[in-house]
């Protein structure tokens, strides 16, 4: 584990894989469970924002200096999938539906690259999609605002559905392109409702049959309010994204070394755009209609 260089999210993962073996050897698993589980991506995500958010309660020492949580440092869009799982199954198609020698050839070039990203640990522990970072304020601070605004709605969440459409490397990093990035309906509160409605007439209903259906009522209420604002603030987030930035909207799954930044995964999708099928230095790969679901989060690593 490298704490100097890690984020937050990135050096809990890692502590996580390493314990979850130990743990099911040497200790018994928690009342309930067969065995130790793996936190989910987004478990670990709200372990971390919990942790960053928390304030000691004591009180300041004369002449100490205050301390102050981690702002978040950039919002983004955290898709349900996983990477390992997706790049393996679109290059094992590759090997198998391979239609001339030059594409052939093409993929073991971005299979030598995979299988360097994995015996090296480069695979990104956390795919993301960048919304807007910290570094872009005050310029963006509209957008900033609007994911601040989706991200603050906790008891019904909004979520997102996209298409991974291309896989793409050049030999420095490999990303996949995201497309078509819409907004979900909201759930059916009344699937979750804590008390069942009447069945019997108003005339013959007891004090607590009613009071049963009023707190009914008052909870579908209170869901439809909180489906409403969720809906009128992803909505607001979606058109305060800029064209330009849906248009690079990506995933980065692993750069070379540490020289090469996360952030060329994002122009290599705008190489790969503005080139299209001419370009020459860029392996490209299609995914077969893959979508998947993910909500913002405002991230601190």
């Amino acid at each position: 584990m490298d704490v100097a260089s890690e984020s937050l999210e990135s050096a809990v993962s890692t502590a996580v894989e390493g314990l979850i073996p130990v743990l099911s050897k040497c200790v018994e698993p928690p009342s309930g469970e067969h065995s130790w589980q793996r936190p989910t991506p987004d478990q670990i995500q709200d372990a971390c924002n919990a942790a960053m958010e928390y304030k000691v309660a004591v009180k300041k020492q004369e002449g100490g200096q205050g301390t102050k949580p981690s702002a978040i440092r950039y919002f983004a869009f955290l898709p349900e999938v996983d990477v390992v799982e997706l790049v393996e199954d679109v290059l094992g198609s590759v090997a198998t539906n391979a239609e001339s020698n030059a594409y052939s050839n093409s993929s073991v070039g971005i299979r030598s690259f995979w299988t360097s990203l994995k015996s090296s640990s480069r695979i990104t522990r956390r795919p993301h999609i960048t919304i807007t970072h910290k570094q872009n304020l005050p310029d963006q601070q509209l957008l900033w605002d609007s994911c601040m605004a989706v991200e603050a709605i906790k008891a019904s969440p909004a979520l997102f559905e996209f298409r991974l459409g291309t896989l793409l490397c050049d030999g420095k990093v490999m990303s996949i392109v995201v497309d078509d990035l819409r907004l979900l309906p909201p759930s059916t509160a009344t699937s979750a409702s804590p008390a069942a409605a009447p069945t019997r007439s108003i005339e013959k209903a007891d004090s607590q049959t009613l009071q049963n259906a009023g707190t009914h009522l008052n909870f579908l209420e209170e869901s439809q309010q909180q489906a409403t604002a969720t809906k009128a603030a992803a909505e607001k987030l979606l058109k305060d994204i800029p064209k330009a930035l849906k248009a690079r909207f990506h995933i980065t799954i692993g750069t070379r070394n540490d020289d090469i930044k996360p952030f060329e995964g994002g122009k290599l999708v705008e190489r790969w755009k503005a080139a299209g099928a001419g370009a020459k230095d860029i392996i490209s790969v299609p995914i077969v209609e893959k979508r998947v679901v993910g909500r913002v989060r405002g991230l601190f690593g």
